[in-house]
């Protein structure tokens, strides 16, 4: 009798499939998708083997998501309340199999907790510290989240159905306490979602063979699948996971092929290869909540989980862990520190964490030395989603980015290590976000400003700034060296100037008129109630309509001038708007219009500059960065002075930076932050481990720094794990942490760790980067740009470097390559798109998971070498490509 119900069940969800899919399909593929589930050998085998229920409390669900589709206009309100009602039934029925169910991880359910562990098994079970099934709801919660943060953008009955399918698969394959027959919720919005797209057909052929294993199975419960099972559970997964990667990524990936954007990856102009526009909205699609928030932070907790499993092998000190976390144990005992040829700040940051796990007496071992260093690595895969954000404006290509820094093995291995490198790549990144963030606050700017009094009031303010940096240098400390007088001037007046120019000059100015600067170039002059507008080719107007026509470009409309040239049209008003327009977008601009804060972009760049070089002398690099875009976007000032501007500005706005501003505050930061690290030092340390704590003065640190110059500028000694910097790109030689040989001939193992970048990322940087360096100066786009700008000024500088170096030195880089690319990634959909066909967009897509599948298997690959397992002498060689690896 059960079984002649289950199956009348089956035969009516089939129905209400095909009324369901009738909205959206034609009536054939309608009536396909309620046939391939009424008939399906799955469906009908589970019905027969675990009765009516789960077919029933399915039909009530799929009635529910019909009623609230239901287009009657005049009973809608009652239909929804019928929907909502039979959702909210099948939701409890659930929640009550959930906590009526054993507390096992899973009850004979092919899902994420059966890729390792057999059904059955206690989901009480730590992981980190969190019990499994606490996990579980967690990644439920989350998986829900994404789904209805995705849905919530673009309502529709195609929308709606697909989510109910993703919620339904996320239950039974996320879930623990899951039983096998519950695949059929997830199971029947697949076979309603048929219709869609054509990822679902194989998705539904899948998870259909999943059914009718674990229906079968049901009838020998105590056999022995674990193979089976485990295959079984991971094509579950994937499906899920690449279902759901899909959905997330619709809104993103068409946003990024609308027809705008694809016309601006033509020429602008015929026969030039050149924009002479900016997009201006470039950098302004930061993260969106909770979209965003959520995917980046599974991914972030993804790589910290992959990073945080046995993190703490091996146990003793390897590499130069000899020098940092011998430091953390100078510090808490305030001995002097033995490693004083890099700056204090990633020293500290062990410490810190040697001191979360009990200091002396319970973090000084391989637990506390580097549990910091894998939070700053899982960090930096945030950061990096954060970046790309901003530069590629999608959901999915951030989360991309995000990915291949999480799958890299250099990222992997020196989150780690208790060493420098992960902290100095966090910073790095930071660095190159909080610039970028800078340069895009920086294109429109206003300020009160005396014209009269800025010459007069700015030199009494420099003499001023000078006289209280020579008090505070000379009366406070006396006695130091002439090197330490001049550096401390120097920082005194780096913070007087800078307080004087961003507090008190706007508070001396704060009656006077009020200039603005726009992105292009474009000043306007409000005073006395009345605008003047100074147009980037030498033009200009009032408010009385009087202007002044520089030359061809420009000519006189209304009260207006009109610039049109090369694909842009550019407004400019009498009020002092101008109304900017290219064919990837416009944007007006106004004297009422509310700025992004560039101050506090500033404030972050320079503290987060400072923590990178204040980590290690070679973040000195993003100096290089950051002053040559400022000086390239503020000298194009002085073109208007010295000539003329023969067009608007496309790489920033000129007026946009002040350099005497930019200049003091990261001079002043920098060296609050360098002296900040030296605080143990300057509280005390003693000099012998006899000796009392010695108070260090400023003196001792600027020495000491000339100490560590000399000792780098001298190390020149060789070393078997050195390489040039000109191999690095090539991925030729990577470095070898940890090596332990066991037994010989034909059992001989090897426990190895090398430090070793993926090489699918490393080798399609050697393509992408140079690719995305012509798109820059081709397409004027400052985050392109900034990239480039930043690979080649953290990398090329080591060809002239006197001392010995290691492929380590080029990590600052390995984010920069993955972002690249992914742009690559991007521009090959967006191309794709553009055909207007099918076929090439299938291939643009699968060729960008196959690349992120093979960085994927690469890591995979190369997993045992990376964290230290043992494996056998041949498999060890096996992995050893080139003969500089070995």
């Amino acid at each position: 009798m059960n079984s002649t119900l289950a199956i009348a069940a089956v035969l009516i969800d089939g129905f209400i499939i095909y009324v369901l899919a009738r909205r959206y399909a034609s009536l054939g593929w309608a009536a396909a998708s309620g046939l391939i589930f009424a008939l399906n050998p799955a469906t009908l085998l589970a019905a027969n083997a675990w009765g009516p229920a789960a077919p029933a409390t399915c039909g009530i669900a799929l009635a529910g998501i019909s009623f609230l589709t239901a287009e009657r206009a005049r009973t809608a309100m009652l239909w929804r309340v019928l929907g909502w009602l039979c959702i909210a039934a099948v939701v409890a029925w659930l929640l009550h199999l959930y906590f009526t169910a054993g507390a096992v991880n899973s009850i004979d359910a092919y899902n994420l907790w059966t890729l390792k562990n057999s059904p059955l098994q206690s989901d009480g079970q730590a992981i980190l510290f969190v019990p499994q099934y606490l996990w579980g709801a967690a990644l439920f919660v989350a998986a829900v989240a994404l789904v209805v943060a995705r849905a919530a953008r673009s309502m529709s009955v195609r929308v709606l159905v697909e989510s109910a399918a993703l919620v339904g698969l996320a239950w039974c394959l996320l879930a623990t306490r899951a039983s096998e027959y519950e695949l059929f919720y997830g199971l029947a919005f697949v076979a309603a979602a048929v219709p869609i797209a054509g990822r679902y057909v194989g998705a539904y052929v899948l998870l259909s063979l999943s059914l009718c294993i674990a229906a079968v199975h049901a009838h020998d419960p105590a056999a022995a699948w674990g193979n089976l099972q485990r295959a079984v559970s991971l094509v579950d997964v994937a499906v899920f996971f690449y279902l759901g990667y899909i959905f997330l990524g619709a809104e993103a990936a068409p946003e990024a092929a609308r027809p705008s954007t694809r016309r601006a990856t033509s020429p602008a102009t015929p026969g030039s290869w050149q924009r002479r526009w900016f997009d201006p909205h470039e950098g302004t699609v930061g993260m969106l909540w909770p979209l965003d928030y959520i995917v980046a932070f599974i991914i972030t907790a993804a790589s910290f989980c992959v990073m945080f499993h046995r993190y703490w092998f091996p146990t003793g000190k390897i590499f130069d862990e000899v020098y940092f976390a011998r430091a953390a144990e100078e510090y808490l005992s305030r001995q002097y520190i033995y490693e004083n040829t890099h700056p204090p700040i990633t020293k500290l940051l062990i410490t810190l964490s040697t001191w979360m796990f009990g200091g002396l007496h319970g973090g000084d071992n391989s637990h506390g030395w580097r549990f910091l260093g894998v939070v700053f690595a899982a960090l930096a895969v945030w950061m990096l989603y954060a970046l790309a954000k901003r530069i590629t404006r999608s959901t999915l290509f951030s989360a991309y980015a995000a990915g291949l820094l999480a799958l890299d093995g250099m990222h992997f291995v020196q989150a780690r290590i208790a060493t420098p490198e992960t902290y100095v790549v966090f910073f790095a990144i930071a660095t190159i976000y909080t610039f970028y963030r800078f340069w895009i606050a920086s294109q429109v700017r206003f300020e009160r400003y005396l014209a009269a009094r800025v010459p007069r009031t700015r030199a009494v303010g420099v003499a001023a700034v000078l006289v209280l940096a020579a008090a505070a240098t000379f009366l406070r400390w006396p006695h130091e060296t002439a090197a330490a007088k001049t550096v401390l001037m120097l920082y005194f007046v780096a913070g007087f100037y800078f307080v004087y120019r961003v507090i008190v000059e706007p508070l001396l100015s704060r009656d006077g008129a009020i200039f603005g600067s726009y992105p292009d170039g474009t000043r306007v002059l409000q005073a006395d109630g009345g605008v003047t507008t100074l147009t980037p080719d030498g033009g200009s107007l009032d408010a009385r309509s009087r202007s002044v026509l520089p030359g061809s470009l420009t000519r006189k409309q209304g009260i207006k001038l009109e610039l049109e040239d090369a694909g842009l049209r550019a407004i400019y008003a009498a009020d002092g708007s101008l109304q900017y327009e290219t064919p990837v977008g416009a944007a007006r601009y106004d004297t009422t219009a509310r700025p992004e804060n560039s101050l506090l972009w500033l404030c972050l760049f320079s503290l987060s500059i400072a923590l990178l070089v204040a980590s290690k002398w070679y973040g000195v690099m993003a100096y290089g960065v950051a002053f040559v875009v400022v000086l390239a976007v503020w000298s194009a000032r002085l073109v208007g002075r010295i000539g003329k501007f023969e067009r608007p500005a496309v790489w920033g706005n000129p007026y946009g930076f002040r350099l005497d501003v930019v200049l003091s505050a990261v001079v002043f930061i920098t060296m609050s932050v360098y002296f900040a690290a030296y605080i143990p030092s300057f509280q005390g340390l003693s000099d012998q481990p006899t000796s009392p704590p010695r108070a260090y003065t400023v003196s001792d640190v600027v020495t000491m720094q000339y100490n560590a110059y000399e000792y780098h500028s001298h190390l020149t000694q060789g070393h078997p794990y050195a390489s040039k910097w000109y191999q690095w790109p090539f991925d030729f030689k990577p470095l070898l942490y940890y090596a332990k040989y066991g037994g010989q001939g034909a059992t001989a193992t090897a426990a190895m760790i090398y430090s070793l970048p993926n090489p699918a990322i490393m080798w399609m940087g050697l393509l992408a980067l140079p690719w995305i360096a012509v798109l820059a100066w081709r397409e004027r786009n400052k985050g392109y740009a900034l990239l480039i700008i930043t690979y080649l000024a953290q990398w090329l500088p080591w060809a002239a470097s006197p001392r010995i170096a290691f492929l380590y030195h080029f990590y600052v880089d390995i984010p920069v390559i993955c972002l690249c690319n992914t742009l690559l990634a991007q521009r090959l959909w967006q191309w794709a798109a553009a055909k207007d066909d099918a076929n090439w967009r299938a291939a643009a897509i699968g060729a960008i998971v196959v690349y992120f599948a093979l960085v994927a298997g690469l890591f995979v690959y190369f997993y045992p070498i990376l964290s230290g397992q043992t494996i056998s002498n041949a498999s060890w060689q096996h992995h050893m490509w080139f003969q500089g690896w070995i």
